[in-house]
């Protein structure tokens, strides 16, 4: 019953989160829907009013330019005509008048050649442009090169002369007197229409929610301007933004969802030619309002279930609680492989049929063993097998099982008690196993066979002693039959055979080289027919003796028949050291031989080189016969090196080559 409450509880979770996830999916769909259309529709409005305040002051520009050229016609006609019938006035009092009345900071008159005639400045009075700075576009307007009037209201140029540079004014020609009447005035107020007229402006006035926040920043990533009063405009103030912030906002010009300093908003921008306007739209309130009403709604969803439980557990244990849990009781006693132990009956007829299969199950279980037993032992003794069943706990085991493991009684107890032990112990023995699935275990060599279900883990136990101690016995005596058919019963030395097979062997090799010494114990005939062939046989011993602490272990050593013995040299030997080992050979050779001195015994060696014409066994040992017959032939105990590839037997001469050593050292017609 607790797993059935704890398996309710963990589908009621489930349920209850994917719930909460669904409606949390909905709401923030929902949100940004709704964040992305209010933002949009203040950028939209953002521009829309950005827009109207250029234009605005764009007419507001060419209604200054009117007045001031107005102004600066009537100054220019007074100053030609500050002459009075009652006589003349001080231009400089003029001047200072039309300042006042007129409003504007600076007065100039030039004349037809760019000098200055009358000024408010008396100090500049005389003073030629052209003297200034030929560049101006005052002076070329005095000089006829651009149109009249010269407006610059609005505009910073440094391309003035004196003090007019980065200021705004007006010149215009005189008709009559063809003069030049320049006014220089305040910009304040320009630049004041001129700044209320910027994004920066703009941005800061507009009127936005407390939770949204309006700001531009420029492509350089300084701020320009950002709403006033809003809950982020404080934090932004003064921010310089990185090239990671830029790369943010040209990014989020389809709206994305951003979370800043434990906020979660809404980001959306619109990148221009100037500059970069971003709205950000703080959803912290609406995320904690719906966070809150969630709580408050799996409160109470979370009390309604709990009390439901209670009610439901109550009524469970009234009916059936106590019938579970002594078929409970039962079953794990059971499944842990207590197959003695009896089922209880129930109170409730329903669960009654359980206990019965159960009891059936339980009998068949308690009978497995003895079945598999007699079947074992009808097929082979030296067969056991085993069942291990993961589900109820419980294992058989073949009573030849035991022998077959040597397990003690305490051991088989152990096992027979369940838990899966036997189980370990047959998984552990079944990874050592090596080739043909066997290993040697306690003096035995078992073979292994095991299987694996879905809850069921059984094997066979084969005993294949008999069978490897037979194998081995064969394969020894058959190592033993080879390395008789390899050696020289005698002498121990390889046989004609086996020391053929082998040269033959290396010199089928890429690049095959070396020597073959092919021997021949003079007068050995003596030692048998005075001593006999025992003695000779002794005789034998010794050379093979002596060949074996004259040559190296990589050197191959035979005995061909008789008194004939064969040696290779697996690599290449220079002539002069091949010589000058066999010079030290035979003295080695007659001080082993020192105890059949009185029969003169020595030995006559033949040398032949692999390679060229003798590149077969045969060849090879046709090449050194013939330097061994040469040898003999030279009054015996000596050697001759074969190094012209003769193979030639015959007592007379064929003349078969025109330069022939055998036929040289023979003597030979």
């Amino acid at each position: 019953m607790k797993q059935i409450y704890r398996q309710f509880l963990k589908i009621f979770s489930l349920l209850s989160v994917g719930m909460f996830l669904l409606v949390f999916a909905i709401f923030y769909l929902q949100a940004t829907e709704s964040a992305h259309a209010r933002l949009e529709q203040i950028l939209a409005s953002s521009i829309s009013r950005y827009e109207r305040e250029h234009s605005n002051f764009q007419d507001k520009l060419e209604l200054i330019k009117e007045d001031y050229l107005n102004r600066a016609t009537t100054i220019g006609y007074i100053l030609e005509h500050f002459t009075t019938a009652d006589g003349a006035q001080d231009g400089a009092e003029v001047i200072e008048s039309l300042q006042a009345i007129m409003e504007v900071k600076k007065i100039n008159l030039i004349d037809e050649n760019g000098e200055i005639i009358m000024s408010d400045n008396p100090q500049v009075i005389g003073v030629n442009l052209a003297d200034v700075g030929h560049a101006s576009e005052l002076y070329r307007m005095v000089k006829g090169e651009l149109e009249s009037p010269l407006i610059l209201v609005g505009e910073r140029s440094d391309q003035g002369s004196g003090e007019v540079t980065g200021k705004d004014y007006v010149a215009v020609r005189l008709e009559e007197s063809g003069n030049v009447v320049q006014i220089t005035f305040d910009s304040e107020n320009v630049d004041e229409a001129r700044r209320s007229t910027e994004i920066g402006s703009v941005v800061h006035y507009f009127i936005t929610p407390y939770d949204t926040t309006l700001f531009v920043v420029d492509f350089d990533g300084k701020l320009l301007g950002v709403t006033d009063g809003s809950r982020g405009g404080e934090a932004l103030s003064g921010v310089q933004f990185n090239q990671q912030m830029l790369d943010l906002f040209e990014n989020s010009q389809e709206g994305r969802v951003r979370f800043q300093d434990g906020h979660m908003g809404y980001l959306l921008t619109t990148v221009t030619d100037e500059f970069i306007l971003a709205a950000f739209y703080d959803m912290s309130t609406e995320v904690s309002t719906f966070v809150q009403t969630m709580l408050v709604l799996a409160a109470m969803f979370v009390g309604t279930f709990a009390i439901a439980m209670l009610l439901l557990k109550h009524l469970f244990r009234v009916h059936l609680v106590d019938d579970f849990n002594r078929m409970e009781e039962d079953i794990e006693a059971f499944m842990e492989g207590d197959v003695e132990r009896e089922i209880r009956p129930c109170t409730n007829p329903e669960l009654e049929h359980l206990n019965d299969a159960v009891r059936m199950m339980k009998e068949e279980y308690r009978h497995k063993s003895e079945r598999l037993n007699r079947i074992i032992g009808g097929l082979n003794s030296n067969v056991g097998a085993f069942e291990c069943l993961d589900y109820t706990n419980y294992t058989f085991i073949s009573d030849n099982l035991q022998r077959l493991l040597e397990l003690s009684d305490e051991e088989m107890h152990h096992f027979q008690k369940g838990g899966g032990e036997f189980a370990r112990f047959m998984a552990a023995l079944d990874e050592q196993k090596g080739e043909e699935d066997t290993l040697f275990y306690r003096g035995r060599w078992l073979k292994i066979t095991t299987y694996r279900l879905e809850h069921e883990y059984f094997g066979l136990v084969t005993d294949r002693t008999e069978e490897y101690l037979e194998r081995e016995r064969n394969l020894r005596d058959l190592r033993d039959a080879e390395t008789r058919a390899q050696r020289d019963s005698l002498t121990g030395l390889y046989s004609r055979a086996a020391f053929e097979q082998m040269v033959t062997a290396q010199l089928e090799g890429d690049g095959a080289n070396g020597v073959l010494l092919l021997m021949d114990l003079d007068n050995f005939k003596h030692i048998n027919d005075t001593l006999g062939h025992p003695e000779g046989d002794r005789a034998l011993q010794k050379m093979a003796d002596c060949l074996r602490e004259e040559f190296r272990q990589s050197d191959v050593i035979g005995r061909l028949g008789g008194d004939e013995f064969v040696v290779f040299l697996p690599n290449h030997v220079p002539v002069d050291r091949l010589e000058s080992k066999l010079s030290a050979f035979l003295p080695a050779m007659r001080r082993a031989m020192s105890c059949y001195e009185r029969f003169q015994v020595t030995v006559s060696v033949g040398a032949a080189y692999a390679g060229g014409a003798l590149r077969s066994y045969t060849a090879l040992y046709q090449g050194a016969d013939t330097a061994l017959y040469i040898a003999k032939n030279l009054g015996k105990n000596r050697f001759y090196v074969n190094t012209d590839d003769i193979c030639c037997m015959e007592k007379v001469c064929l003349h078969c080559r025109e330069q022939c050593a055998r036929r040289d050292i023979l003597h030979l017609e």
